[in-house]
């Protein structure tokens, strides 16, 4: 999750600005000439050599040559084995300074610039789509973390423009070191359809299941408690008998056919979707790359939790029956529309309060730009899931600041 924080330079205890917008970094680090933005992100394998890599990202690479007169590109990788890491975190850990613009872009993993600017401190935490521009002779330093990893594009106009110009002050010291920003996400919360999961198997099998089999369903079981409870409700709010089994069901075809996001219709597709399940009619897609990362997370002891239009019963249901088997027990928490719509601030202030986490350290997971918009105005840290199967066309424009992603495992926290 990209970051700016800004501090006095006497005071590395009190923060004066923060912000994870892009927007926002973008234009407090351009007040001090300093340069940022975000590439689109490239489906690039893990094992790519520095060529693919920068084959990659041509386009974006020879723009910026062309722009800024560079005459050298490099990659340049670090992970938490190599041997020589701790070496490589100590050469830069200073306050220095270089005779040309340092431009690093972030194609994986994370860094933590830190810019000593006049008498302010500036913060930068650069995630993969990140692309910084330290102006030449910008007092700062860099900390990759006690086990980096990350992968980054160079660019240079000297052969020696790498070179660092140490300024003998032990100012670094005082501020906080990258591992002390790797603790600033405290709860993630994920939705499910497009994001940890596709939409193809709920439009395609769920949707499908449940509207032909709820008229059936109704009549035959209309009497039990819970589903009288729904039907009521329904019936109350469409001025219609409680007797009129053939009107509700009416109204329910036409909210499935509209895609209305009720509430009561979601419960009753949870009640029909549970037969599905247990008689092994099918199993919940997860992308493997979300079960690879929200696992890792819980590994990690991050606490997870579900946020979806979707039934609590019905998100159970999904991650109980799923293609991996039981990935329920990696969650502490399920929500749905019971708490507000996902488009509302206030819904994203009211989880926040029930899982007891401060908003700033609550990191939500979407594919819809609307819900991402709703949980930063609740003070939340977001991140755009752009599934390429999902969204063939890449949306970066259309991220409105948020960090984007097209899978789980290049999100950095």
């Amino acid at each position: 999750m990209s970051r700016l924080r800004i501090f006095h330079d006497n005071n590395p205890d009190k923060v004066i600005f923060e912000s994870s917008s892009v927007e926002a970094i973008r234009a407090q680090l351009a007040k001090v000439g300093v340069g940022f933005e975000q590439w689109p992100i490239r489906e690039i394998a893990d094992n790519a050599s520095n060529e693919q890599i920068l084959a990659s990202y041509k386009a974006e690479i020879d723009a910026l040559i062309a722009e800024s007169g560079f005459k050298a590109v490099d990659v340049v990788s670090i992970n938490p084995e190599h041997p020589e890491r701790e070496t490589m975190r100590a050469k830069f850990l200073n306050e220095h300074k270089h005779k040309e613009d340092e431009v690093r872009y972030f194609v994986r993993g994370s860094g933590l610039f830190t810019l000593h600017i006049d008498d302010k401190v500036y913060e930068i935490l650069c995630v993969a789509q990140d692309l910084i521009r330290v102006p030449d002779g910008t007092k700062h330093w860099f900390d990759m973390g006690p086990s980096p990893r990350f992968t980054a594009i160079r660019f240079f106009t000297e052969a020696d423009g790498w070179v660092g110009y140490f300024t003998d002050s032990d100012i670094a010291l005082k501020f906080p070191r990258f591992e002390s920003n790797k603790q600033l996400v405290r709860a993630i919360v994920t939705d499910i359809e497009g994001t940890t999961s596709s939409i193809s198997f709920v439009r395609e099998v769920l949707f499908p299941h449940a509207r032909a089999a709820l008229p059936a369903f109704i009549k035959a079981k209309h009497a039990e408690p819970e589903l009288a409870a729904w039907l009521a409700r329904i019936a109350e709010e469409k001025s219609l008998s409680t007797d009129d089994l053939d009107g509700i069901i009416a109204v329910l075809l036409a909210w499935i056919d509209a895609d209305v996001k009720h509430t009561a219709l979601k419960a009753l597709q949870g009640m029909l979707w549970a037969d599905g399940y247990t008689q092994g009619n099918y199993r919940a897609p997860i992308y493997a790359d979300a079960f690879e990362q929200l696992s890792r997370w819980h590994d990690n002891k991050i606490p997870l939790y579900v946020y979806s239009s979707g039934s609590v019963p019905a998100q159970k249901l999904f991650f109980g029956f799923s293609e991996q088997g039981d990935a329920s027990e990696l969650f502490s928490g399920y929500y749905d529309t019971e708490i507000g719509g996902k488009r509302e601030a206030s819904s994203y202030q009211a989880i926040a309060k029930a899982i007891g986490q401060q908003p700033a350290s609550i990191l939500f997971l979407s594919d819809i730009v609307e819900e991402l918009n709703a949980a930063r105005e609740a003070g939340w840290q977001t991140v755009l899931v752009d599934r390429l199967n999902d969204y063939p066309t890449a949306r970066a424009e259309q991220s409105n600041g948020h960090t984007r992603v097209t899978k789980f495992t290049e999100i950095a926290l």
